[in-house]
């Protein structure tokens, strides 16, 4: 299939597997560069993460991919970084799902919440974008932006004329902001929440979620993640191929030679940059109906699949996750001034 393997080797002993620790020390991840992958001169690193555990663990994995870019080897992931392929839908996709479920119930006017989980700044910055790319079609206004650290940080959204709340944390945040804002009387049938993935994580819900909360979620179960592999292995193997059958490359190697102590070669991999260019220009088509693989000049997924999840009470009265099942029950507008009560309890259309 590949003719690249005609003339480089590629067996199971040239792939270096290496487990970590879900919130590693830098210490740790610096050993792990250095001393494992580097000596290897690998070309490539593919890095699986599991999704449904945020917080520390997306700042360490932010170190990770930092360090490999700033040594200059692509990376193949599930988060965004320099020099870095992201396999799973980006903050990007995120916000741009949830925008367009307030675009869908006309929706002007919202609020921004994050807790300092990594990334928020990224966040904010991508829902600003969005509005900006969306100007000519629909005008969006953000009423205010808060980063939560303490309870009382919500009594600015007690104080505004908020009623429909973007929220990126993760689920453990998210159930500590949710519980203050329903002290605070910013939950019910007056207010909805817009949650991100990281809020939701497995559809498990906690208590304190309100009933009518929508969010964005996208599969992160183990079998997804050993797709993932294939997928990112696939990546890889059509990179070398394109760069390999490239004459203007027949002076290159792919051998890196590079070190963390700078006795060993170079401490960054000049060609890293060219080899990137190559794996984003890649096409890989998946099975089971599913979008073709392939990415923007920043390293983002051009098609991903999200799901748009309403939070419902169950058979059993528990609270539950039901896909793209939305109809507001009244108006649809929140409203602009005043404290008028409007019911924006989302439920799942009749049969």
């Amino acid at each position: 299939m590949f003719t690249f393997l005609d003339k480089y080797d590629f067996k199971q002993d040239q792939v270096k597997l290496t487990m970590m620790t879900l919130t590693p020390s830098p210490t740790a991840i610096l050993h792990s560069l250095c001393k494992e992958f580097l000596p290897m001169n690998v070309t490539a690193i593919l890095y699986l993460m599991n999704y449904e555990q945020y917080g520390r663990s997306t700042a360490s994995a932010q170190y990770f991919l930092q360090l490999a870019g700033y040594l200059g080897i692509p990376v193949i992931a599930a988060s965004q970084s320099n020099l870095q392929l992201q396999l799973a839908p980006s903050l990007e996709h995120q916000t741009a799902a949830m925008l367009s479920i307030l675009e869908r119930y006309k929706w002007h006017q919202f609020s921004v919440v994050t807790s300092q989980i990594a990334g928020h700044d990224d966040f904010v910055q991508a829902v600003r974008e969005r509005i900006s790319d969306m100007q000519d079609t629909f005008k969006f206004t953000i009423l205010s932006a808060i980063l939560v650290t303490e309870p009382h940080d919500l009594l600015e959204l007690v104080n505004s004329e908020s009623r429909v709340m973007l929220l990126y944390s993760t689920r453990e945040e998210a159930t500590r902001i949710l519980k203050a804002a329903h002290d605070y009387k910013i939950t019910g049938e007056n207010y909805v929440w817009v949650v991100t993935q990281s809020v939701i994580e497995n559809l498990q819900t906690p208590s304190q979620f309100p009933v009518g909360m929508l969010g964005v979620h996208f599969d992160t179960s183990t079998e997804s993640l050993v797709n993932e592999i294939t997928t990112a292995v696939k990546v890889y193997a059509y990179g070398v191929e394109d760069f390999l059958n490239d004459q203007g490359n027949a002076h290159l190697s792919l051998n890196t030679h590079i070190g963390c102590e700078g006795s060993y070669g170079e401490s960054r991999w000049n060609t890293g940059d060219l080899f990137f260019k190559y794996l984003k220009n890649v096409s890989v088509e998946l099975d089971h109906g599913k979008p073709t693989v392939e990415f923007t000049q920043d390293g983002v997924l051009k098609a991903a699949q999200l799901k748009i999840m309403n939070l419902r009470p169950g058979v059993s009265k528990q609270l539950v996750w039901e896909e793209n099942k939305m109809t507001p029950d009244c108006a649809k507008v929140p409203p602009m001034f005043g404290r008028v009560s409007l019911f924006l309890r989302l439920q799942a259309t009749p049969p």
